[in-house]
């Protein structure tokens, strides 16, 4: 049976300084193992993504850190998303993971965008 873990109880300090000091593929493989052998998932909730932003807003995390943070939420089994905030979770992740691929200009458009839309200052 799985269980599920929300961020904020599953050491999110931790995770974030995995990311910035540790290539995604092994952050991957150390949270499919547990995974495996915890039987385990965790919930990420819109709250979790705004908080990640407002990191990367206030350059508490570089642009490397956020993207590489989405694709791990968004490509592990390790991962899901309450019922309610699926679509609106994913819909900002698909945005996010977009950002390395985009210039400096529209990179910052599309964040002010995101936080109007959420309000985050």
């Amino acid at each position: 049976m799985l269980k599920s873990y929300h961020l904020k109880g599953f050491k999110k300090g931790r995770y974030l300084s995995l990311l910035a000091n540790r290539d995604t593929s092994s952050i991957n493989k150390e949270i499919n193992d547990l995974v495996q052998n915890k039987h385990l998932f965790i919930t990420i909730e819109l709250q979790d993504v705004l908080r990640v932003i407002s990191l990367y807003r206030n350059n508490k995390i570089s642009l490397e850190v956020l993207v590489n943070w989405v694709n791990v939420v968004l490509f592990s089994d390790a991962y899901s998303f309450t019922k309610n905030e699926k679509d609106e979770v994913t819909k900002v992740l698909y945005e996010l993971e977009e950002f390395d691929e985009i210039n400096a200009v529209e990179r910052n458009e599309k964040l002010q965008e995101i936080c109007k839309r959420y309000g985050i200052s």
